[in-house]
């Protein structure tokens, strides 16, 4: 019996290893914008929403690299949208910090809170605001962004944007917070 009971053992810990193994060759793939691989690294049962070892799965990476072919594949395959990292950073932080539109779109279809907060209350358009992208700032506040939210440390999105002289976006976002009173 004990060598039975240790079989067992030996081959779920061998399944469980492979899992990861498969897991991580998906986030490989998703990482070198391999498309083909990500195919069949699903195909041969990697987890669509594994996450790396700093908790981002491979939506987030696809988000952020504006890989939009394997981004949409794995929404295909099912992928949580919702789905955070330990620091709560989501799907639409990583498109918005990575500048990409298209992708934050297909977010917004599939109901994604464009005011949702990381640990440390920022949101996507404070994300955006911090690195200056105009494009997608207009993008969220289109969306129903609120610019008047406040992160942890008391800053909007527009004393972001102010501290780091991003002028025009400093206009769109006072724009934006006179329309929410």
């Amino acid at each position: 019996m004990k060598i039975f009971m240790m079989i067992i053992i030996m081959v779920s810990f061998s399944v469980l290893a492979a899992d990861s193994d498969i897991d991580d060759a998906l986030l490989a793939a998703i990482k070198d914008s391999n498309l083909s691989e990500v195919h069949e690294c699903l195909f041969k049962g990697a987890k669509v929403d594994a996450k790396t070892p700093e908790g981002l799965t491979g939506l987030m990476i696809s988000a952020r690299e504006g890989y939009e072919e394997i981004f949409n594949l794995l929404i295909e395959k099912g992928a949580n949208v919702h789905e955070t990292t330990g620091y709560g950073w989501n799907a639409l932080m990583y498109a918005a910090d990575g500048n990409r539109r298209k992708i934050a779109n297909n977010l917004v279809l599939k109901a994604v809170n464009v005011n949702a907060k990381t640990k440390n209350g920022d949101t996507a358009l404070m994300i955006a605001s911090s690195k200056g992208r105009y494009d997608m700032v207009v993008f969220l506040i289109e969306n129903n962004a609120t610019a008047k939210l406040k992160n942890n440390e008391g800053q909007t999105a527009y004393s972001i944007a102010k501290r780091k002289g991003y002028t025009q976006i400093m206009e769109l976002l006072k724009g934006a917070m006179d329309a929410e009173k």
